[in-house]
């Protein structure tokens, strides 16, 4: 069992999604990106609670989605750190994440 206490790690691209995710909500209504940044982070923490609570799907990556917003936290645990790999809007093309996850070393 891998422990609850493992560091996080939220690669370039991840952290330039979340960014950009955010910036969209709140284009479309005043504060809207922090409701979905909050909701984020929450994801976040029960991943980091519960590391192997999601399946894995891809090249060893597990998805945790988000409640209110169509998105998903695609990470991978790994024997130092939880990686965050991607924050993939679920509405879009699902070949996109396969091939983010499977070029992953």
């Amino acid at each position: 069992m891998i422990p609850a206490s493992l560091p996080l790690t939220i690669l370039p691209p991840a952290a330039d999604e979340l960014r950009q995710a955010m910036r969209w909500y709140d284009g479309q209504a005043r504060g809207l990106g922090r409701v979905f940044l909050a909701e984020a982070n929450q994801q976040v923490r029960r991943i980091m609670q519960f590391p192997e609570a999601y399946p894995v799907l891809v090249s060893a990556c597990r998805r945790a989605a988000l409640h209110r917003f169509p998105y998903a936290i695609w990470y991978r645990v790994l024997p130092a750190t939880v990686e965050v790999v991607a924050v993939f809007d679920t509405r879009g093309d699902p070949e996109r994440i396969g091939f983010r996850v499977e070029a992953l070393p």
